[in-house]
């Protein structure tokens, strides 16, 4: 029997030296959450309940415009197909541009605007 699916996954990207001496760090984090149950209720995103949602993509100053962000997001989606979803759903800040710019990039498309964009 299969075991069921996380209701939510949080997503670490650490760096690892060269240095063998070297402490590795958390460079970038990402949250999914698989279920209903695992979100908040927001007013101006409100995927429907059997949908990934996407909450956070958080990405350290010093490490963007790397590829990072878009490995995180590329994980994502394969753990949303990985446990059955068909769609994967975020919302972004209007003024962020750089965010916006990602998830375009992505093949992503604006379902609505309420304050943010929602994907």
């Amino acid at each position: 029997m299969r075991d069921a699916p996380p209701h939510g996954v949080l997503l670490v990207a650490r760096l690892f030296p060269d240095d063998q001496d070297a402490r590795t760090r958390v460079i970038a984090t990402a949250s999914l959450s698989l279920t209903a149950d695992t979100r908040e209720r927001f007013s101006t995103l409100q995927p429907p309940d059997s949908q990934a949602l996407l909450a956070n993509i958080a990405v350290d100053p010093k490490f963007r415009r790397q590829g990072v962000a878009s490995r995180l997001l590329a994980a994502c989606e394969a753990l949303t197909k990985d446990v059955g979803l068909q769609e994967l759903y975020l919302h972004v800040r209007l003024a962020d541009d750089a965010a916006r710019a990602l998830y375009a990039v992505q093949g992503y498309t604006q379902v609505c605007q309420r304050g943010c964009l929602v994907f």
